[in-house]
């Protein structure tokens, strides 16, 4: 599943290099994110909830699993998860961190999709309103189009919020270590 989510460019990928010492960045970086789960429905009521970071998770002495805050008016759901690796060398810090932009959550969205236009495509295809003046070619583009709406734009929102929570990682890591 992980290696189709990567040739899907769900699932990035990068190492962030620093000349801090690892305490010292586990430090700042605890000190700029909501300590709170990530589960399922730990999202609700987020938007609503008042926090001046805009990160939440936990950091550990080993790594991290991060996510980006919900925010009030904010159309996109923010479902991108990071996980990292925290590792000292030589005088510098070595960061893996890994971009999850899916969302087990969706699942069950693409099923009832497959379902739902599986079951219009079988009416439509037998015939199933006879009485009307409905007839499938006329009704195929429309169905097409949100089937098309319905499997491709979770794509893009997913693949957004993965870049857009890789983006602020970089950024974040970046001030960390000017930060004073």
């Amino acid at each position: 599943m992980k290696d189709i989510l990567k040739k899907l460019k769900l699932i990035e990928n990068f190492t962030t290099d620093l000349e801090i010492s690892r305490a010292e960045f586990v430090q700042k970086l605890s000190a700029i994110t909501d300590k709170e789960d990530m589960g399922v429905f730990s999202g609700t009521v987020e938007a609503f909830s008042i926090s001046k970071y805009s990160l939440k998770g936990h950091v550990d002495f080993n790594g991290f699993k991060l996510k980006k805050r919900n925010q009030f008016f904010d159309g996109k759901k923010n479902m991108a998860v990071a996980t990292g690796i925290i590792k000292e060398h030589h005088g510098y810090l070595r960061i893996e961190s890994e971009v999850s932009g899916f969302n087990n959550s969706l699942i069950v969205q693409y099923i009832f999709a497959i379902i739902l236009y599986s079951i219009i495509l079988f009416v439509f295809s037998t015939g199933g309103f006879d009485d009307s003046n409905t007839d499938f070619f006329s009704i195929s583009p429309l169905v097409t189009l949100g089937g098309i709406i319905m499997f491709v734009a979770p794509y893009f929102t997913m693949r957004y919020n993965m870049l857009q929570l890789k983006h602020e990682l970089e950024r974040e890591f970046s001030y960390l270590t000017k930060q004073k």
